[in-house]
């Protein structure tokens, strides 16, 4: 199979990972999450209050989030290679961007368990 459309693959497929795995809404549910904002705004207080049932649906809202603002990134990119003619390369191998629904579109089909066609 072509180099690019692996690699584009290999794109997509990353950030189906990521969202999947987003850290803040995984310590959430743990109702610790760590870093100095979250100790300014004082987040852990908050979860104290909350049963595990409410931090479950906190981190999915997170979680929902997260993959929302991933699409919007990909939606941009999207726009831009379609009115700005714009390409990406990795591995000096430019990505075929336009082979399958689109770079947003492709990114919540795979996120849904949609399979790459051939």
């Amino acid at each position: 199979m072509d180099k690019g459309i692996e690699l584009y693959k290999e794109f997509i497929d990353n950030f189906v990972t990521m969202s999947e795995n987003c850290v803040d809404a995984i310590r959430v549910k743990k109702g610790n999450v760590v870093g100095c904002q979250a100790q300014e705004i004082g987040i852990n207080d908050v979860l104290k209050k909350l049963s595990s049932e409410d931090r479950e649906k906190l981190s999915q809202f997170i979680s929902d989030v997260y993959s929302s603002g991933i699409f919007d990134v990909l939606d941009n990119l999207e726009w831009l290679r379609e009115c700005r003619e714009m390409e990406m390369k990795i591995d000096n191998e430019v990505l075929p961007m336009g082979k399958f629904e689109g770079i947003q579109n492709d990114y919540i089909g795979r996120k849904a368990g949609w399979q790459w066609t051939e």
